[in-house]
C-alpha cells in the first residue's frame, strides 16, 4: 500500500514505505530466529501449549512497544501458548487516583480453563502514593487490600490454575515520596504468601535480570536512558529468558502437588 500525504500518493514516499516494510519484515524474521535459537539454550516442555491470563500494567502491555516483542508474547510464541494479555499502560492495582484499576477489572479476564494466571502491578500505585494497607485488608483503596480482593476473585474464578504474582522492578527512589519500590514489592510478597500463591521478586536483578537502578542497564535495555520502567525489545528478551525458567519450575512443582 502506498503512502498518502495530503491525499496524494508520492513515489518517493512509496519507496520509503517499501523500505520501512522491508525493515519491519526483516526485524520480524530476526525475532523469529531469536526465538528458535533460544530453544537451544533453554526449553521446558511443561510450558507447551498452556493458556495463561495475564493481568498487569505497562510491564505487560509494553508502553507502545510492538506487542510481538513484549516478553509475554516472546514466551507464548516460543511455547505455542494461548496468552491472554490484560495489561494496560498506566493501570494501577488499587482503586483511587490512578487509571484502570485492576481491582475493578480482574473479572474481565475470560472464564476459560487457563492453567496459569499472572498478576503484576504496583509501579503506578507508587506513582499515585497509594497506601500499602494491612496484609489482611480487603480495602480496595490500599495496595494490599486491592491485591487481596484480586487474588480472592482469581482463585474463585480459576480454582484449578496456578497463580503467580510479579513485583515491580527496582526503580530508583523518588524525592517527596515516603514509600519506595521495596515497600510495594514486600507487600505483594506478603499478600501472595497469605494466599499460598507464588511471587516472583522482579525487583531483584538476580531473579529478573532487570536493574532499573543501574544507568548502564537503562542505556542499553530501556526505551530511553531516563526511563526507569519500560524495557525496549532487547530488555524484554532478558526478562523472558529469566521468567520462563522460574515459571516452568513453579508449574512443575504445582503439578506435582495436584
Amino acid at each position: 500500500m502506498g503512502c498518502i500525504f495530503m491525499g496524494i500518493t508520492l513515489g518517493t514516499m512509496s519507496t520509503g514505505c517499501l523500505n520501512s516494510d522491508n525493515e519491519d519484515k526483516n526485524s520480524k524474521l530476526a525475532l523469529k530466529k531469536w526465538i528458535e535459537d533460544s530453544k537451544k539454550t533453554f526449553y521446558d516442555s511443561v510450558l507447551e501449549g498452556l493458556t495463561i491470563n495475564a493481568l498487569g500494567d505497562s510491564y505487560f502491555k509494553g508502553n507502545g512497544l510492538d506487542m510481538d516483542y513484549v516478553w509475554l508474547s516472546l514466551m507464548a510464541n516460543k511455547y505455542g501458548m494461548d496468552m491472554n494479555n490484560y495489561g494496560i499502560n498506566g493501570s494501577v492495582v488499587a482503586y483511587g487516583k490512578g487509571t484502570n484499576p485492576m481491582v475493578l477489572r480482574y473479572n474481565d479476564m475470560p472464564a476459560n480453563n487457563a492453567q496459569i494466571i499472572f498478576v503484576e502491578g504496583g509501579r503506578n500505585d507508587f506513582n499515585e502514593k497509594t497506601p500499602i494497607g494491612d496484609v489482611n485488608s480487603r480495602d480496595i483503596v490500599t495496595y494490599s487490600g486491592a491485591l487481596n480482593v484480586i487474588l480472592d476473585g482469581v482463585k474463585e474464578k480459576y480454582p484449578n490454575a496456578m497463580i503467580i504474582c510479579f513485583t515491580p522492578w527496582n526503580f530508583p527512589d523518588k524525592e517527596g515520596y515516603d514509600l519506595t519500590y521495596k515497600d510495594y514489592c514486600d507487600a505483594m510478597e506478603a499478600v501472595a504468601k497469605a494466599h499460598g500463591v507464588c511471587c516472583i521478586h522482579a525487583d531483584d536483578p538476580a531473579v529478573s535480570g532487570i536493574d532499573m537502578r543501574d544507568p548502564g542497564f537503562r542505556e542499553k535495555y530501556c526505551m530511553n536512558p531516563g526511563d526507569v520502567s519500560h524495557l525496549n525489545s532487547e530488555g524484554m528478551k532478558i526478562a523472558m529468558t529469566h521468567f520462563e525458567r522460574i515459571v516452568a519450575t513453579y508449574y512443575r512443582d504445582f503439578l506435582s502437588k495436584k
